[in-house]
């Protein structure tokens, strides 16, 4: 059994083991410690990385489980049994997770305060991390009032920088605690408890002190399988994250002439503006269409009691075009923009545009009337009315 450093002193980043056991496995190479302060996958938490180094070797450890209570580490060079390493801890890895964990119990206890949500899980990632709450009356989202409440709550307790215990109470002790949660082992069951107002059984790393996780931002709060799903950042990841998006909102504020807290009110109105200047376009599209439908109807070539209008535009919308052009009786517009066409013809006539369209080997489809779709670089429009009139005889 591997002792655990991480335990006795979550703070200890350097350490002096002897190697146990070194085992080639299919994913790489494993070292048994007979003691460490890598801390295993675990109850949401990712392991931790860093360095173990003896007789002239440096090793990455890339990877940390824990195997019938035997803490093994995956590395990228071999040691031999009963060497004499020494391991130091991606420090700054570490505390991220102790930061991310503590915030977890901060706010889940909040939840539970406040709502009578009970966690069911966590995950810690490398941006942000998510906790699962079953909550009362299968509830799936916060109002913003409801998190800006949580979030008072919970940087009050923070503030309190109360003291983090970490500790396995006996059997007899257990019993008497008022754990928010029960405990999903049996036995050696280690409860962590933040001041007067937290007290959870749970096998992870946090501070000493609510102080050090600085702060807990929610980001939102979704449905996820019958449960809410909350998205958070706590300590370094919060600061880091918030700090990103004033930068970002200050410079659109000035780029928008307003202030930061008032931007929501200059989008509403950019956007109301955009819906407005697009109405405008689409009219003035529509009437270029009319105007450019009567010019082409007029110059049209007349095939006895037919006429066709074969041509390529670049000054108006393809569908709005042929739409005008085709409330002439006995018409038929084949209309190119770049590669697209429409196939369109009078409700009078028997045509079927849609596979005369496909006959030319473009890809697209639609009524008989209509057609629509992409040509090919061998499209060419004489050919296409030379088709239509043989269909027309």
């Amino acid at each position: 059994m591997s002792e655990k450093l991480y335990y006795k002193d979550v703070y200890q980043k350097e350490f002096d083991a002897t190697v146990l056991s070194c085992e080639n496995r299919q994913d790489g190479i494993w070292l048994l410690l007979d003691k460490t302060c890598f801390y295993p996958t675990g109850g949401g938490q990712p392991h931790d990385t860093g360095t173990l180094e003896a007789g002239g070797i440096k090793a990455n450890v890339l990877q940390v489980e824990i195997e019938n209570d035997n803490i093994w580490h995956r590395v990228d060079k071999a040691f031999y049994e009963n060497m004499q390493v020494h391991g130091k801890i991606d420090w700054e890895r570490r505390f991220d997770h102790m930061q991310q964990h503590a915030g977890e119990h901060m706010l889940a206890g909040c939840i539970y305060n406040l709502h009578k949500g009970v966690t069911q899980g966590l995950h810690l990632g490398e941006a942000t991390s998510t906790i699962d709450v079953k909550m009362p009356n299968g509830k799936t989202r916060l109002s913003e009032a409801e998190i800006l409440e949580l979030e008072m709550l919970l940087s009050r307790r923070i503030q309190e920088d109360a003291t983090i215990r970490c500790w396995f109470p006996s059997e007899e002790e257990l019993k008497t605690l008022p754990l928010r949660k029960p405990s999903s082992v049996k036995e050696n069951i280690r409860v962590v408890a933040a001041g007067n107002f937290e007290m959870v059984p749970c096998g992870g790393t946090h501070p000493s002190t609510t102080g050090q996780i600085g702060l807990v931002k929610v980001l939102a709060t979704t449905p996820s399988k019958g449960f809410m799903r909350v998205n958070f950042v706590a300590g370094l990841r919060a600061t880091k994250l918030l700090n990103g998006i004033y930068a970002s909102a200050d410079k659109a504020s000035s780029l928008l002439s307003c202030k930061a807290e008032e931007m929501h009110i200059a989008v509403e109105q950019l956007i109301k503006r955009e819906e407005q200047l697009k109405w405008e376009l689409s009219e003035a599209q529509k009437e270029k269409a009319g105007l450019l439908a009567e010019i082409l109807f007029k110059d049209a070539e007349i095939y006895g009691k037919f006429k066709i209008i074969c041509t390529e535009t670049e000054s108006a919308p393809l569908k709005e075009l042929a739409s005008k052009i085709i409330k002439n009786e006995n018409t038929i517009a084949i209309l190119k923009q770049d590669k697209n066409i429409v196939f369109a013809r009078s409700e009078n006539l028997p045509l079927d545009m849609a596979k005369l369209l496909r006959g030319t080997g473009a890809k697209g489809g639609g009524r008989p009337d209509f057609a629509q779709g992409m040509s090919g670089e061998t499209f060419v429009l004489e050919e296409i009315k030379k088709s239509i009139l043989e269909e027309l005889k």
